[in-house]
């Protein structure tokens, strides 16, 4: 891990002359989770072409598959006031999977005593018809890939199961 950028909200400045943010974003050797909302074509090139991985702003299918199409991993988002969970599931497919991944911005803490947090992407997404092996990949390994984290933790049952006959 190192330090990267998390957030930039100056995009537009990418796809013109004055490249203060490209300047910025190859300063960093991680340039993770800045938002493109709406950005596409031309302006969505320049943006990805200085860095950008990912993006936690798509709001629709359409949007999300733009971004896919050119290699950037999508977070699927659900906070308290923006909720694109159920709006992106239909975008999950078995040849895409890998380039997404679960995650909340915003999430107000009443909200996640009240319903969980990723835990409750997982159950929504299931409940909604994702396989429930594929939810929990997004909510454990897609996003521990993305982000470089290694050995770290695991999936697993607290004890073995045993089988009687």
């Amino acid at each position: 891990m190192g330090v990267g950028i998390a957030e930039v909200m100056n995009y537009p400045e990418f796809s013109t002359p004055n490249r203060t943010c490209w300047t910025k974003s190859r300063s960093f050797r991680q340039t993770h989770r800045r938002p493109c909302a709406g950005l596409s074509g031309f302006d969505l090139n320049a943006y990805i072409a200085a860095g950008v991985q990912s993006d936690h702003e798509c709001t629709t299918v359409a949007e999300a598959m733009e971004k896919l199409n050119r290699g950037m991993f999508i977070m699927i988002r659900e906070g308290s006031g923006t909720k694109n969970l159920l709006d992106l599931l239909p975008l999950i497919t078995p040849e895409n999977e890998r380039h997404c991944f679960f995650c909340t911005d915003d999430r107000h803490p009443n909200d996640i005593l009240s319903q969980g947090h990723i835990n409750y992407m997982i159950k929504t997404a299931i409940h909604a018809g994702l396989e429930p092996i594929t939810a929990v990949r997004l909510a454990t390994l897609n996003t521990a890939e993305y982000f470089g984290l290694q050995k770290l933790g695991a999936v697993g049952r607290a004890r073995p199961l045993i089988w009687w006959f």
